[in-house]
């Protein structure tokens, strides 16, 4: 390999040096200028992915005014922090953005947003009356906007409880979960399995009434039909009582 061929390939390294070396001088002179778009477009992704996390894969975040036009640095770096949000879901929120320069806070200000994460929920099909039942026969599912409702929604995974409606729902309206209820573990009426249980651990087992309705580890009241005598007892599992003796 000639001396030539070597001078040649020194000068071409040198050319991608001082190529590499620009660029990398133009991505810090950008750096450096934080425009509107710049934070918007962090704003926007920071709330996106917090809200992914909680389980929202459909989303689209807008801002609605931003109050500043841009900040422009010789030396530093900027970085965008956003405010947390709440526990729910709204379709507008304002949320808290602070401007970082070399770590240090250089502004702060408030910036309106508005939401849209998307479901699929559950829809009646007709008209279900208050203290009816909802399942499959008398639901369907639809895709809707659900921060207009706060999240108050409930989708078909819901279905595997027993769901009684709390108010008439009317047709095409979405079930809202704040005017559902879960059917106890043990209704008023239901008949039942009473054990009775001393500290010895042995036990009897009679049939009973509930009267009154409970969940798992509620107190409730129960009637023995046969000696017409009522209990107060610890639901301990659907449809199952225990009393202490």
């Amino acid at each position: 390999m000639g001396k030539g061929f070597i001078k040649k390939l020194n000068i071409l390294n040198l050319i991608f040096l001082m190529m590499l070396s620009f660029a990398l001088s133009s991505n810090i002179l950008f750096a450096n200028t934080l425009t509107v778009d710049d934070i918007e477009k962090q704003i926007i992704m920071t709330v996106t992915n917090e809200l992914k996390l909680k389980g929202y894969e459909d989303v689209n975040v807008s801002v609605l005014n931003m109050p500043i036009l841009s900040l422009y640095s010789k030396n530093g770096v900027y970085k965008v922090v956003v405010s947390k949000g709440n526990n729910g879901l709204n379709q507008r929120e304002f949320r808290q953005v602070r401007i970082l320069k070399n770590g240090m806070p250089v502004k702060t200000f408030g910036v309106p947003l508005e939401i849209k994460a998307y479901k699929y929920v559950l829809c009646a099909n007709d008209t279900i009356t208050k203290e009816s039942p909802i399942s499959y026969n008398n639901v369907y599912v639809k895709r809707v906007n659900v921060s207009k409702f706060q999240d108050n929604v409930l989708d078909k995974k819901s279905l595997n409880g027993e769901i009684i409606a709390n108010k008439m729902f009317r047709r095409d309206e979405i079930i809202d979960k704040r005017f559902v209820k879960y059917k106890p573990d043990i209704s008023k009426n239901d008949k039942i399995e009473v054990i009775f249980k001393n500290s010895n651990g042995l036990f009897i087992s009679v049939d009973a009434i509930a009267l009154t309705n409970g969940n798992i580890g509620d107190l409730v009241n129960v009637k023995n039909s046969v000696y017409n005598k009522i209990y107060t007892g610890k639901v301990v599992s659907k449809n199952r009582v225990q009393i202490e003796i």
